[in-house]
């Protein structure tokens, strides 16, 4: 497989056209916070467009969706569990976003990671490894700082927001590693899931 500048160039511009339409859209409603989640769906949008209607082919292939070993699943649930941990939590509340994030939060996040971990890490692999995890993880934090800036942080923004993006980029480095170990997306899209409800 070559490197396709292009394609790559393309994913970039959409994704974050789009995105940043959206933000700009909801910041008109009532409650912005409602529609936020849309912008989990808009990478996998941009590679339906990509690959549909630009390039002619097929999509699934490029999502890296594959069932992989199992002990890559248990490590993606144990990680943020575990880099996260509260010893307040009570059973009930452990069990409740144990629950969440083995469903909702990981197929929410299973949208994004066909994108990110999928379609643009299998673009960007015939560069190198390297240059995959460090592009993959710069565009996938930089696409967060809407995120931050409208919505997460109302004090020091600045700083806030560049040490969010800091810990997206190095995380992403952990993602990247289960993606590419698992050769599959879907203990990325764990990994992702149970962060977003245990560190997050």
């Amino acid at each position: 497989m070559k490197f396709d500048i292009r394609k790559v160039i393309l994913f970039i511009g959409i994704t974050f056209s789009l995105t940043l339409t959206l933000h700009i859209i909801i910041t008109f409603t009532i409650n912005p916070n409602k529609y936020l989640g849309y912008a989990m769906a808009i990478p996998f949008l941009t590679v339906v467009i990509i690959q549909k209607v630009i390039y002619k082919k097929k999509i699934i292939p490029t999502l890296g969706l594959s069932i992989g070993q199992f002990k890559w699943y248990i490590i993606a649930i144990i990680i943020p569990i575990f880099i996260s941990f509260n010893f307040n939590w009570t059973i009930e509340q452990f069990s409740k976003m144990l629950l969440i994030g083995l469903t909702i939060s990981t197929l929410s996040s299973l949208l994004e990671e066909v994108s990110w971990r999928g379609f643009l890490w299998n673009e960007l692999i015939p560069l190198s490894r390297l240059k995959a995890y460090i592009v993959t993880a710069l565009i996938w934090s930089t696409w967060h700082i809407p995120v931050a800036i409208l919505y997460k942080y109302s004090d020091d923004i600045i700083i806030n927001t560049i040490l969010y993006c800091g810990q997206l980029f190095l995380l992403s480095f952990v993602i990247n590693w289960l993606r590419e170990k698992s050769n599959s997306v879907i203990p990325a899209s764990l990994f992702h899931g149970m962060l977003n409800v245990f560190y997050f």
